[in-house]
């Protein structure tokens, strides 16, 4: 019992955890530059010269270091060496100091203090060396990181930091531009890129360029290939994802990183092409395994061209790709927000994977109502105009210049939303092909081609001719909102009155969602102006949904309207008329009552849709006297 009240006032007790404070990042560093001294003056590294550099410069924080070095263990005994005299490879090592993936601690402190060409031996205690709380590099083998280790070090070459950087942190990629691109984008997986290489071991002076070259390929003789199919070293490809069109760099990087591809796309895999095609040529892209002994390799690597290819949806069901290049940068000159864009554009059929005929074509349809001759070779096939196999994407863009373009509103759904998604990342003049499988193309439009099977993917080949330059609604001035309002509202109305009920629908919908989406008002005339938008909008869209005979969704929309203005007499008649057409005739009666009381020009109007309305009260009452009669016989 005694051991049970000791064990309860135990519980009783509360602990104390110890609280480790929190330290800034300059105290830190303090910190960790007090301990440093404090371990460097108790022997953790230790130094002697065994040769004089030339000079007076010394490698500092971020630069390139080249660095022949020797390991031996306590004894004396050599575990590792870079030196070609000891067995080595003759290659040095390069690495950032103090920055990727860093080398042992005592190495960086050695070197901060050596000139070109600098011999240091230094005793390491295990803590500064390979685990050393910074080192990120693996010992080589059969070198114990837990022991006291003696390094020789030798400076061979640097290059300073302005001129490198590390592809990625704690990275071993390591990269020297030699000449800059005019462009940003950068190459990525699934793009197509021209590219030409030398790949070299490190020279033993640690000069770039200079090394053994193992393989190469001209400019002349470029590379062409697709990123992301397995085709190229792990290396190349990350080398390659760092680069723009036109840039120029060298790359350190790990020798392991340079081995074949285990992987290579065999026939019957994705289309790479855009033309149909699977053409694959593993041998010319596979390059050979680095010499043995090599480490690292240096890749001196030209970007000539990229082809920019894109999975829209990231599960390959919208492809874009890049055939002809516009004018203008990627991204800032792209439609990336809801806006009119004019463009021309061509559709086929991907049946069974394999490109059909081209089944409509913007160019061609309207030239032809215009009277307009185009150039180019056009053969008809049961009654539909097709290309001829000549007539590439160069061609296409080039015939019908004076061609009236398609005008359409971006986010409307007035084009198949897998089209739309991929005008939205052009810039004007560009041509692109769009893949699309059935949800993204006509499978729910509908506007579908003469011809064309909407449950089949499509290839859509697109040229954006402009874009209106709107900008983003939040960040335009209330003067270009309303300018803009007024636009979209008109478009709607003159669709309308083409009794193109569904892209009227779409652009007043559209022009709804920016009104309500307004949240930054600062005077009340501006709050009665988007109100005043909402209500006509309110109410075109219940005319709308009533001339598609949407009747439910027409009676929604006006008591949205109703809501804000409860004495609209037009509005209160429209849902009369909708709840007549809806089967609900009493109801129906009553708003078309109310109607005529709020506004008497409308009473002839509204007297003989009240007629009407009894009619067909009358005509539905006698229908289901009749559709029950049989029960009761």
């Amino acid at each position: 019992m005694l051991a049970l009240r000791q064990f309860l006032t135990q519980l009783k007790q509360p602990v104390e955890t110890p609280i480790e404070p929190e330290l800034k990042a300059d105290k830190q560093d303090k910190d960790r530059r007090i301990r440093e001294e404090q371990d460097l003056s108790a022997g953790a590294v230790l130094e002697a010269v065994i040769a004089d550099g030339q000079g007076t410069d010394s490698p500092q924080q971020g630069d390139l270091v080249y660095v022949h070095y020797s390991v031996c263990n306590a004894e004396g005994d050599l575990l590792y060496s870079t030196q070609a005299g000891d067995g080595g490879s003759g290659q040095p090592l390069a690495f950032l100091l103090e920055k990727g993936q860093r080398a042992p601690r005592a190495w960086e402190l050695a070197l901060q203090g050596m000139t070109q060409g600098a011999c240091k031996r230094v005793k390491v205690q295990p803590h500064y060396g390979y685990q050393h709380s910074s080192c990120k590099m693996a010992p080589p083998d059969r070198v114990p990181a837990g022991e006291v280790l003696h390094f020789d070090l030798q400076l061979v070459n640097w290059y300073p930091a302005k001129q490198v950087r590390v592809c990625g942190e704690e990275s071993d990629m390591f990269k020297r531009v030699l000449l800059e691109s005019d462009k940003w984008e950068m190459a990525r997986p699934p793009n197509e890129v021209t590219f030409s290489l030398e790949a070299r071991t490190l020279a033993y002076n640690g000069h770039q360029c200079t090394g053994y070259q193992y393989y190469s390929v001209s400019a002349d003789n470029s590379l062409q290939v697709q990123l992301g199919q397995g085709l190229l070293p792990s290396g190349l490809e990350a080398a390659l994802g760092s680069m723009s069109k036109g840039e120029k760099a060298v790359f350190v990087l790990p020798a392991l990183q340079m081995q074949p591809p285990s992987y290579a796309p065999q026939e019957g895999s994705s289309d790479s092409n855009g033309d149909g095609s699977n053409k694959q040529q593993p041998a010319q892209y596979v390059l050979p395994p680095p010499p043995a002994k090599a480490a690292q390799v240096e890749v001196c690597l030209q970007l000539h061209d990229l082809v920019q290819v894109r999975d829209m949806t990231g599960d390959g069901q919208v492809t874009k790709k890049r055939l002809l290049e516009g004018q203008g940068e990627f991204p800032v000159d792209c439609p990336l927000h809801d806006t009119t864009v004019r463009l021309h554009y061509r559709v086929r059929s991907l049946a069974n994977g394999q490109p059909g005929p081209w089944l409509h074509d913007s160019k061609q349809a309207a030239s032809s109502s215009t009277g307009e001759a185009t150039s180019g070779a056009y053969n008809v096939v049961n009654g539909t105009a097709t290309s001829s196999s000549s007539d590439d994407a160069e061609q296409w863009r080039a015939r019908g210049g004076t061609v009236t373009p398609v005008e359409a509103d971006t986010g409307c759904g007035e084009l198949p939303e897998g089209l739309e998604m991929c005008i939205k990342l052009m810039v004007p003049g560009e041509v692109a092909n769009a893949r699309c499988q059935p949800k993204y193309a006509y499978q729910n439009h509908p506007d579908i081609p003469p011809g064309l099977d909407p449950t089949q993917p499509v290839e859509f080949q697109v040229q954006l001719i402009s874009f209106e330059r709107e900008g983003y609604w939040q960040n335009l001035g209330w003067a270009e909102r309303w300018a803009l309002a007024e636009r979209i509202k008109e478009k709607g109305n003159a669709l309308f009155k083409q009794k193109k009920y569904h892209y009227a629908h779409s652009r007043y919908t559209h022009l709804l969602r920016l009104i309500e989406s307004t949240r930054d008002f600062e005077e009340q005339e501006q709050v009665e102006k988007a109100d005043a938008y909402k209500a006509t909008l309110l109410s075109n869209l219940a005319l709308v949904t009533f001339q598609q005979g949407e009747y439910a969704r027409c009676i929604e929309w006006c008591d949205k309207a109703l809501q804000g203005e409860p004495d609209n007499a037009k509005v209160m008649f429209r849902k009369g008329k909708a709840l007549s057409m809806k089967g609900d005739y009493e109801e129906a009666d009553e708003h078309l009552a109310a109607a005529a009381e709020m506004d008497d020009s409308i009473t002839a109007d509204v007297e003989a849709t009240r007629a009407a309305n009894k009619q067909r009260a009358k005509a539905a009452q006698a229908k289901q006297k009749q559709d029950f009669k049989p029960f009761f016989s």
